[in-house]
């Protein structure tokens, strides 16, 4: 200092810099004031020259204070799930019990998963395996090959080889002119695979030989109705006689079933020919 001049007190307390341990009154001591002699300021955090209370980013990582979850800490910006912990070092940034590592919106609780990778969580994508079949109505909906199991036995009907379940291949029934996925084609209470006639004659009356005998059409045992074995009869006889001797044959077992009377028994023979 200049010889007899008043010596420097920037905070005018009667103590002189010299021997004053906080210049400028702040309240921080000048052993750890980054500014000692500007009371507005103490902290350099980046140490740019700028002190934090005017620096607009005091950790100069180009987050601006007022948007940095974390304005004094440069490795971090931003508090997804506001835990505390940002994002850089959070495992699970949005906190939804999924790891960052393996969610596919890390920054959405509201989402982890995106089967079809469409952009559109599963949450809230209707069609998450985008088959074009709605979540809502697919049997499968995170499994784009398949949308339907006919018989509900877990596996779709693309794999599977029996759609219907009633034991007879899909390729067979299409070949027998039966639905494969339809267990009882004909709508006899008898499943195709124990039907002996799976596509009968559900005719109300029996026609021989286009003739509509007036004789009721019943069902029988095993999925055959009586319209069935009379058409079997005629194709499978090598002549008619032979057909004849059937349908007598048929008609007696009926008769003495009780499933046709006596006059329905003269319709029929009449028709077929028989006696």
């Amino acid at each position: 200092s200049t010889p007899g001049a008043a010596p420097v007190d920037t905070d005018g307390d009667g103590t002189p810099d010299s021997i004053d341990t906080d210049d400028d009154n702040d309240g921080v001591p000048d052993v750890t004031d980054a500014f000692p002699l500007d009371a507005s300021e103490s902290v350099d955090t980046d140490g740019d020259g700028i002190g934090d209370n005017a620096d607009t980013d005091d950790d100069n990582d180009g987050v601006p204070d007022v948007t940095d979850a974390f304005p004094l800490d440069a490795s971090e910006s931003v508090d997804t799930d506001g835990d505390g912990t940002g994002d850089n070092a959070d495992p699970d940034d949005d906190n939804d019990g999924v790891p960052d590592a393996t969610d596919a919106f890390p920054l959405d609780a509201s989402e982890s998963v995106d089967t079809d990778g469409d952009g559109t969580g599963d949450n809230a994508d209707p069609d998450d395996d985008n088959d074009g079949v709605p979540d809502a109505t697919d049997a499968f909906p995170l499994d784009a090959s398949e949308s339907v199991d006919t018989d509900g036995d877990g596996i779709g009907n693309n794999a599977d080889t029996d759609d219907d379940n009633d034991g007879i291949l899909d390729v067979d029934e299409v070949a027998a002119g039966t639905d494969p996925l339809n267990p009882d084609t004909d709508g006899d209470g008898v499943d195709d695979g124990s039907d002996t006639f799976p596509n009968s004659d559900l005719s109300a009356t029996i026609l021989i030989e286009g003739f509509d005998t007036g004789v009721a059409n019943a069902a029988l045992a095993n999925g055959a109705t009586m319209a069935d074995l009379i058409a079997q009869a005629a194709a499978t006889a090598t002549n008619h006689g032979q057909f004849v001797s059937v349908v007598a044959q048929l008609t007696n077992g009926w008769v003495r079933d009780g499933i046709i009377s006596k006059a329905d028994m003269r319709a029929l023979r009449g028709v077929s020919g028989a006696k």
